[in-house]
């Protein structure tokens, strides 16, 4: 019998790009809920300690963990070495040794210095540079191409997080030989339902009005000004019935600092203080229990890969008014709420019947297990698929009637 895969996964805790640490923790958490550990070999990486701990806390049996030193800048750190910040927040280099102890490592920004480990699997989350340039540097985007240029070129296995970011792939790669796998990723929460919804109310000075849930880090491309003037034209129509929106988020764009304060600017010029909350970066187990109270969960962004907002509220059974981009509906199907992501009167109008109580959860509640289980099952056969020779492994974690269900 084929030992197990032996993979290494990639970790870093940012509150700049928290949803990279989720997506992280909800893949593993995603293999332990299929019970991966009989086909995987697995050992996490970080550069901490304290990082190491947030995963240590998900209890993956037999899981071993490696604290990695960072390289020093300088004129050698290559070009695919400072993308990978990118991906865990710091440059990315394992010694040969560990390179050679795996057989896959994830999610890989660099190629391997060693040809006998071929075997990096990269991740491309979305080419949001190519939709919206102006939100970025010119070097920016210019790097951003060059690189994934040049891992067209050579990399043999590429994951993306959505049908759509595998269409603009092949759109701007037309080329590219790497073989291209989907893997829509689930969320799985840590307890919030202990927490008194009244009491966050209260931390929060929310009082007992009704309010929407907007739980986007502060970058430019997340749209909440689009939010602010929907709102302004709720309440000049008097339609608001009251309610508040609320802000969750790191109040940061390095790409574009102005915008935070663009956005307050925005609330005080349409005299909003008193009906939008700014949260701040919360903890995920008190943003959880406030999406669950909300009326329903915004999400305005002008560009996405795949949603852990809208994934949150699917498992959280919720309403989502979503921005009508193409892998929002990928992501919520019939049972989204969509409007035009240019048009604050298009949100307003959701928002007045969602306040009328017009609109379904997302996902039936309890149902959204099925969504994790699908995670695991998919990321596992993807490993099978970069490692063909140990493809009868791991059978007994996809032989469950959701396989397929993120092919």
């Amino acid at each position: 019998m084929n030992r197990p895969i032996r993979l290494g996964l990639m970790y870093s805790y940012r509150e700049g790009w928290i949803g990279g640490s989720y997506y992280l923790l909800n893949l593993i958490s995603a293999l332990k809920r299929i019970g991966a550990e009989d086909c995987l070999e697995l050992t996490i990486f970080a550069f901490s300690e304290a990082e190491l701990d947030q995963v240590r806390a998900l209890e993956y049996p037999g899981a071993r963990y490696r604290v990695l030193h960072e390289p020093k800048p300088g004129p050698a750190l290559h070009l695919a070495n400072r993308i990978a910040k990118k991906l865990a927040g710091r440059p990315i280099s394992l010694p040969p040794a560990i390179e050679e102890s795996l057989d896959i490592i994830y999610p890989s920004g660099l190629h391997p210095r060693n040809r006998r480990i071929p075997n990096h699997l990269l991740w491309i989350p979305d080419f949001q540079e190519e939709y919206l340039p102006e939100m970025f540097g010119q070097q920016q985007v210019e790097n951003r191409r060059r690189y994934r240029g040049r891992i067209s070129r050579q990399a043999e296995h590429i994951v993306f997080s959505s049908q759509d970011a595998t269409n603009d792939f092949r759109r701007f790669y037309p080329d590219s030989r790497a073989r291209l796998h989907v893997l829509r990723f689930a969320v799985t929460h840590p307890e919030y339902e202990i927490i008194d919804v009244e009491s966050l109310r209260e931390k929060f000075q929310l009082g007992v009005a009704p309010f929407f849930m907007v739980s986007n880090q502060f970058w430019k491309h997340k749209n909440h000004p689009l939010v602010v003037d929907a709102l302004k034209k709720l309440v000049d129509a008097a339609d608001d019935g009251g309610c508040l929106v609320c802000f969750s988020g790191k109040e940061h764009d390095g790409r574009n600092p102005e915008y935070a304060p663009q956005v307050r600017a925005r609330v005080e010029a349409h005299g909003l203080q008193d009906r939008i909350r700014f949260l701040g970066f919360i903890e995920r187990a008190e943003q959880l229990a406030l999406m669950r109270a909300s009326i329903a969960v915004i999400q305005p962004s002008l560009f996405e890969g795949w949603s852990t907002v809208i994934e949150d509220a699917k498992a959280l059974a919720v309403p989502v008014l979503a921005s009508d981009l193409p892998v929002h509906c990928e992501q919520l199907g019939e049972r989204g709420v969509y409007f035009d992501r240019t048009d604050p009167a298009a949100l307003a109008e959701k928002m007045k019947v969602g306040l009328e109580g017009g609109y379904q959860s997302t996902v039936d509640p309890g149902a959204y297990d099925q969504y994790i289980k699908a995670f695991g099952r998919q990321f596992v056969r993807i490993l099978s698929r970069v490692m063909p020779e140990r493809s009868t492994e791991g059978q007994s974690v996809l032989s469950d009637s959701s396989q397929g269900k993120t092919a």
